[in-house]
């Protein structure tokens, strides 16, 4: 009788010995997902910005290409201006 009290006694002491480890690797676990989803929201904040900067630097170039679209069209527009007038042929010269 004593030796099943005793046989118990070591089981009950192993299995709470497993019960601390377990509890002490969900406590491990818990603390690597907490710093998995900080490192996500790093990421995402990352990935946000650069969105903004891709969205920012898409917009900078349309608008770059229009002020060179203008420009070009000023620069043709004074050119045609410094032209001499075209001649018109006379109706009596064609032949």
């Amino acid at each position: 009788m004593l030796q099943k009290v005793v046989d118990f006694g070591k089981q009950l002491f192993s299995v709470m010995q497993k019960l601390q480890k377990h509890e002490e690797d969900i406590k491990e676990i818990r603390r690597d997902i907490n710093q998995l989803r900080q490192e996500m929201n790093e990421l995402t904040r990352i990935i946000e910005r650069l969105a903004f900067e891709i969205q920012k630097d898409r917009e900078s170039a349309a608008r770059d290409r229009e002020i060179q679209r203008l420009r070009l069209e000023n620069i043709l527009l004074r050119f045609e201006r410094g032209l001499p007038p075209g001649s018109k042929p006379e109706s009596g010269d064609e032949a």
